[in-house]
């Protein structure tokens, strides 16, 4: 009879459970203001209450910001130092007195920033105006100039760009020869008609030096790599191999142009300036060059032909050599030396390639203007290598026929 009382008070809290249910709520982390309604003798519905704390922690990380990724910010701050390491390369190259290779070195640091940056980047633009700096000072002024008339459009009129591109414009300048020419339409500033037209037709030569963006074209960014690697005699062959496809092919002045400014640089890096300034002058020769050029041109042409023959790429270099020969043809009298050795040149390489009928056609006419044998060694040069075809030709009775001849030659010259 002890337990009975007992077990009536074990029961006894079961109908006063919604006395503690504010305790369990308590301790639940629900806001109290909020009273619990559920029917008598329900059961107790935890899903209004344990979404609360996944919602609370999904909403602090939520309000956290997100973390920016240092990837980009990284890989610039790199390459701006790495920009800065070779610019300060090429000052010291400068200061050395090893212009070429500094001009290299900085054309490397312009190309990158400009693949990196917009044009309109001040990094760009400073780097761009080193650049040119070197240029002028080793009186490569037309690329100077292609660069400064980019480089003004997108600094602006105003700022330090702006104001960097001024100076070296005004260097540009001041150490070009040719500066004073450009004052000549100045008298037709008086004239009012014609005073909105002629600044327009200086302007064109301008746009025109801009068109073909020979400093930075993409066809050509090999011979930056050749040179920083010193292959200077590869990047030649190649540039004149695409010199004279250029010039086999449609009439694409902006594309020579750029070819002959990349062999240019070539010879710069070298150490073979005479030969950089004959690239250099007929890329910006705007009227027909004088015969002097004309003859200089063709020596180049000739032993770019040499260096193909070495190489065994014989089609090739007999395309360049007859190029040669009819060129020289037209700029040199008959008689003169130097087109008689281009000759010889061009029928040594006909022979080599078996073309016996085109060698002799060649000699033959050459062999009247080549003088008196006995006293001309280009003559006597020109006699043997006669003699030399029909022996690789295996004719030897032209080649009887031919020294019965050339037997008489002397004595009828000397009666004469």
């Amino acid at each position: 009879m002890a337990r009975f009382p007992l077990s009536v008070a074990a029961t006894a809290p079961a109908t006063t459970s919604p006395a503690t249910t504010p305790r369990t709520v308590a301790k639940s982390n629900v806001k109290v203001e909020v009273p619990e309604v559920r029917p008598p003798g329900g059961v107790r519905i935890a899903a209004a209450t344990k979404p609360a704390a996944p919602a609370t922690r999904s909403a602090v990380a939520a309000a956290k910001p997100p973390k920016a990724d240092p990837a980009p910010a990284v890989a610039a701050t790199k390459l701006d130092e790495e920009l800065k390491q070779l610019n300060g390369r090429a000052w010291v190259l400068r200061r050395d007195g090893k212009l070429a290779e500094a001009a290299e070195m900085r054309r490397g640091v312009v190309e990158k920033a400009r693949a990196a940056y917009p044009s309109t980047d001040e990094r760009v633009i400073s780097f761009t105006m080193d650049y040119t700096e070197l240029l002028i000072e080793l009186r490569r002024f037309d690329e100077a100039e292609t660069l400064l008339s980019a480089a003004q459009a997108d600094a602006g009129v105003a700022g330090p760009a702006a104001e960097r591109v001024a100076r070296v414009t005004a260097q540009l300048k001041r150490n070009r020869p040719a500066a004073p020419t450009a004052t000549a339409p100045a008298p037709a500033v008086v004239v009012a008609p014609e005073a909105t037209t002629k600044p327009a037709a200086i302007a064109k030569p301008v746009v025109a030096a801009t068109a073909p963006a020979p400093a930075l074209d993409p066809e050509l960014k090999f011979v930056t790599d050749a040179i920083n690697a010193k292959q200077y005699r590869d990047a030649e062959l190649r540039l004149l191999e695409m010199y004279v496809s250029a010039t086999e092919g449609s009439a694409d002045d902006a594309r020579r142009r750029a070819i002959l400014l990349a062999l240019a640089r070539v010879h710069d890096a070298w150490g073979k300036p005479d030969q950089a300034k004959l690239y250099r002058d007929r890329a910006s020769q705007q009227s027909a060059p004088s015969d002097a050029q004309k003859v200089e041109w063709l020596d180049a042409m000739n032993r770019f032909a040499f260096a193909l023959r070495q190489q065994n790429r014989l089609p090739l270099a007999k395309t360049v050599r007859q190029r040669v020969v009819t060129e020289g043809k037209a700029a040199l009298p008959p008689t003169d030396k130097r087109l008689i050795a281009f000759q010889i040149d061009y029928v040594d390489l006909l022979i080599q390639m078996k073309d016996f009928e085109a060698a002799e056609k060649e000699l033959l006419a050459a062999e009247p203007h080549a003088g008196d044998p006995q006293t001309n060694p280009q003559a006597a040069t020109v006699r043997r290598s006669i003699l030399r075809l029909y022996d690789a030709w295996g004719k030897p009775e032209r080649a009887k026929a031919y020294q019965n001849r050339a037997a008489t030659v002397p004595s009828t010259r000397a009666a004469g």
